[in-house]
């Protein structure tokens, strides 16, 4: 366990510079060596530290696993630090696509006014906006219910509500194809489609809540298979001599 060789208020100080964004995790394994990290799925959180300059610039400084053993601060409980600290400093915004390609809503039947660009106000990054738990419910709450996470690029994800119309294979072929044609290499997060449980507050790879609410609908299958075969069993002597003195002789 690390002891920790800065003050409270100097962590909390620290914390209040704190700027996370997301990655691949097969595309960075040599940085993920060297930076502090916390894996998601296929994904791995960093995290920055954005140094004000004399000049009124700002350094983005890497935060690293050797710093934070330096300062004697636990990675783990870090990163989960950062991530709450990065949606106060960095919060997240989210628009209809028509509105952030164009700078105007279309009308309201139209399909792209149901899609929404999620990102940081300056779009630097901006796709860790994804793992913000109260952005995200936020947003399940505004557009209505569950959603997927598309990642257009480590800059931005697009948010659409679950439809049944769209299968999650359809949205990964869009997204496989977007990759390989209109993103750059080093902006590439990931060919995968998220799922957002909005009752679960949880975020997932698409195939993972499948996965998950299968399984949860076997188990209350099999639960209610149980209750119904210990109420069988567990009629009484008199219940049992009552139906049968109501059964027909042979």
């Amino acid at each position: 366990m690390n002891e920790k060789h800065i003050s409270n208020e100097q962590y909390s100080d620290f914390l209040k510079k704190v700027r996370i964004s997301v990655i691949s995790t097969d595309y960075n394994k040599e940085f993920l060596q060297v930076a502090a990290h916390k894996e998601f799925e296929d994904l791995s959180v960093v995290a920055h530290l954005m140094a004000p300059q004399e000049d009124g610039s700002v350094k983005s400084l890497l935060v690293t696993a050797v710093g934070l053993d330096a300062m004697g601060i636990n990675q783990e409980q870090f990163m989960k630090d950062a991530i709450e600290a990065s949606e106060k400093n960095f919060p997240g915004k989210a628009a209809p696509l028509p509105s952030y390609l164009f700078g105007q809503d279309s009308p309201e039947d139209s399909f792209s006014a149901k899609i929404f660009v999620a990102s940081m106000q300056d779009m630097n990054n901006g796709a860790a906006v994804m793992l913000y738990p109260d952005f995200m419910q936020k947003a399940a709450q505004e557009i209505g219910g569950n959603l997927y996470v598309l990642p257009s690029s480590r800059h931005e994800v697009l948010l659409m509500k679950e439809d049944p119309l769209f299968t999650l294979k359809d949205l990964k072929e869009v997204v496989h194809e977007v990759n390989r044609t209109e993103v750059a290499m080093e902006d590439r997060l990931s060919d995968n489609v998220y799922h957002y449980d909005a009752a679960e507050r949880k975020l997932e790879i698409g195939e993972h809540y499948q996965e998950r609410k299968a399984q949860e609908k076997e188990s209350r299958h099999s639960v209610l298979g149980d209750l119904s075969s210990n109420k069988a069993a567990a009629k009484s002597p008199a219940e049992k001599a009552a139906r049968k003195k109501d059964e027909p002789a042979l």
